[in-house]
């Protein structure tokens, strides 16, 4: 189960962040929605559902969406949700105040797939299951992920804290190279391209971080370790994926952390106050969900 419980924000960075256009595909109502309502030219603010309004391409009348059959749908104390299984390459679905998305980016890479099925959703915790099997090459195929849809596209120091509880298993054949992570990104303004990356491991399965230094052993070498937030030490690691500058926290002890409660933005205070990420960026995602190389492993969340 996940649950990320919101943002709160200053209200002078709240005032100054309404006055802003939303990009292309980003959220612009909603039930707790406090952000921007207006697109970006040639995007109209679409309904989604109740939590979630969404600048889709196209302009005129702002409507609802609709859909042409009837999918699998599961009560829970939230309302249905659509419980159908989805493996296509870029599939999503929205859910609440979330979008799974399939996310299956790299793979061209290797053979396989990976699914993601909607269990339920109660208040703000979605529950779901990922399927995935992988084979060829050493890149990341996947990252089939919960995307939090409210409170992004604000200011980092009009953001005083993230919350967010995440419980999940795994079950696996064989050997498996993934990681468990949050993901997080920002940029310099609300529709800019992204320019940091922030990812909080909680689990690695033979994986690693990228990093601009290795060791003789041809391991990455962090530039801080023990680092303590959200009441575990953690190894912090910097690199480049080639378009952003890219911050990894693991665990110093190598442990995986099957249920996690804290708070994200004690990871951004961190890098703010000691990497040099500037407070004026904007926070534009909000991830969590398995990176898989390679092997074959179903998670629950």
């Amino acid at each position: 189960m996940l649950a990320l419980t919101g943002f709160v924000a200053l209200a002078l960075s709240l005032a100054s962040v309404s006055a802003q256009s939303v990009p292309a595909w980003g959220q612009c109502g909603g039930i707790g929605y406090n952000g921007p309502t207006t697109c970006v030219s040639g995007y109209t603010c679409v309904k989604q559902n109740d939590y979630y309004y969404q600048c889709i391409q196209g302009s005129g009348t702002p409507q609802t969406t609709t859909q042409t059959s009837s999918p699998p749908t599961s009560t829970s104390p939230s309302g249905p949700v659509d419980t159908t299984e989805r493996c296509g390459q870029w599939d999503s679905v929205v859910v609440g105040p979330y979008t799974i998305y399939v996310n299956q980016w790299g793979k061209d890479g290797g053979s396989g797939t990976s699914c993601a099925k909607v269990n339920s959703l109660s208040g703000t915790t979605i529950s779901y299951v990922n399927r995935w099997n992988w084979t060829g090459g050493t890149g990341v195929k996947s990252y089939t992920n919960v995307n939090l849809n409210q409170g992004v596209g604000k200011q980092l120091s009009a953001i005083s804290k993230i919350p967010a509880s995440w419980k999940w298993s795994q079950t696996q054949t064989g050997t498996i190279v993934a990681n468990v992570a949050f993901d997080l990104f920002t940029a310099a303004s609300a529709g800019a391209s992204n320019q940091y990356e922030i990812m909080v491991w909680v689990a690695n399965f033979n994986a690693g971080p990228i990093s601009a230094q290795y060791g003789s052993d041809g391991k990455p070498v962090p530039i801080v370790q023990n680092v303590n937030l959200a009441g575990k030490s953690w190894n912090l690691y910097k690199g480049s994926n080639g378009a952003q500058t890219v911050f990894s926290f693991l665990t110093s002890d190598g442990s995986q952390i099957n249920s996690f409660s804290g708070d994200l933005n004690d990871f951004i205070k961190y890098l703010t106050a000691n990497q040099g990420l500037s407070k004026s960026q904007y926070l534009t995602t909000v991830q969590s969900g398995t990176e898989a190389t390679s092997g074959d492993a179903v998670f629950t969340a």
